[in-house]
């Protein structure tokens, strides 16, 4: 008998053990990334594009564009865009949240802070620029990736009924498996005889049997819910309906990359309302003000430009193809006010999650003192979206 329970000691644990189940990650990347645009660049005056798609931003991104130049040169211009909310409280963002179309929830989750850096007013200039983003309205998820997370969701609460009614699930195994009933017969004889050793032995393969059982029906779940994720993963999350952003920056040179030698060339506000349909098109409106201030190279020629246009985008998930067209009117303390027009189309290519390629020609707005001088739009942009996981639960 002390052998037997000396055997019963050992195997209690292994036995409460084969309850225990892995953890699943309720998280997963997503494919955040749309047409790009930083209004760091907006504020440059180099934008491969003026009026921006409203869009779910990742944790962090890095935008590289360059003017062609046959594509002989390094790219000189570079910008950094991060999002608070995701960067320092994401972990604690739930999907019900992610999804909600609320402004409380929109202008926290979409807030973007970008930065960005170009030649100046000449090139041994360096001009900063300092912007934000942020979504009033963003439209609510499409039905393709809703029903992924709804697969997800069931598959998750399959897992929990699995761990809450363990003891009724692996009872009911039990009772058709042939292995466990054969040495519970076993089992019991032995006990009847005596022989401590061999019922014993019967419970070590009972308890071997059924870790193997729960094994089996939690890599059948967890194989279920992974895959979900990784289709899910390759499923742009679009936001159908309504949008509505609003946005702002400055910019500030450094004459001769001085520090100590700086002054701001121009400032500016503008707001983006556009509506997005299941047929994968978006028609985008924007109004603008942008501020040209007076400074030491400008002198006293500060004006205001006023700024609208429309951009209407096609996109199909890997493709996406655009076009613009803007208008401003520049208004002179002089009182010589002026107008002229700015139009572009834009390819994008989205060549990996979250990773986009975009070539942008077409016709610049004529600017002032500064090395983008001229008509011709012709720019290479690299758009990496970094930190993408979201709670799906």
């Amino acid at each position: 008998m002390k052998k037997f329970l000396l055997a019963l000691s050992f195997i209690a644990p292994v036995l409460q053990s084969v309850a225990q189940t892995a953890a699943v990650d309720s998280s997963t990347a997503l494919d955040l990334i749309t047409s790009p645009n930083s209004p760091g660049f907006s504020i440059l005056g180099i934008s491969p594009h003026e009026i921006e798609r409203p869009q779910t931003p990742t944790d962090f991104a890095v935008n590289v564009l360059s003017s062609t130049q046959n594509f002989s040169t390094l790219p000189q211009n570079y910008s950094l865009e991060f999002a608070p909310a995701w960067m320092f409280t994401g972990k604690k963002i739930r999907y019900s949240a992610f999804s909600s179309d609320s402004i409380k929830h929109n202008l926290w989750q979409t807030l973007t802070v970008s930065l960005a850096t170009a030649d100046g007013f000449t090139p041994d200039d360096t001009r900063f620029g300092a912007g934000f983003r942020v979504s009033i309205v963003r439209g609510k998820i499409d039905q393709e990736f809703q029903d992924y997370h709804q697969k997800i969701t069931e598959g998750f609460a399959a897992l929990d009924s699995f761990n809450n009614h363990f003891s009724e699930v692996m009872n009911e195994r039990s009772k058709e498996d042939p292995v466990i009933l054969e040495n519970e017969k076993q089992f019991a004889e032995a006990r009847r005889n005596g022989e401590n050793e061999k019922a014993a032995a019967c419970l070590a393969i009972i308890d071997a049997r059924k870790k193997e059982l729960a094994a089996a029906i939690e890599n059948e779940l967890v194989s279920e819910v992974e895959q979900l994720k990784s289709k899910a993963n390759e499923v742009q999350v679009r936001r159908i309906g309504w949008k509505w952003d609003l946005a702002g920056a400055t910019a500030i040179d450094f004459a001769e990359n001085d520090f100590t030698n700086s002054y701001v060339t121009n400032s500016g506000l503008w707001t983006t309302i556009g509506y997005e349909a299941k047929s994968n098109l978006c028609l985008l409106a924007t109004g603008r003000v942008l501020f040209q201030h007076a400074n030491m190279v400008t002198l006293d020629s500060g004006f205001t430009n006023l700024d609208g246009g429309l951009r209407l985008i096609y996109d199909n998930g890997r493709f996406s193809f655009s076009g613009e067209v803007l208008y401003r009117q520049s208004v002179m303390k002089e009182g010589n006010n002026t107008g002229q027009w700015k139009y572009d189309v834009n390819a994008a290519y989205n060549f990996m999650p979250n990773k986009t390629l975009t070539f942008s020609l077409g016709k610049n707005f004529d600017q002032l003192n500064t090395e983008y001088s001229g008509n011709l739009i012709a720019w290479l942009n690299v758009l990496i979206g970094l930190g993408a996981k979201r709670n799906i639960l």
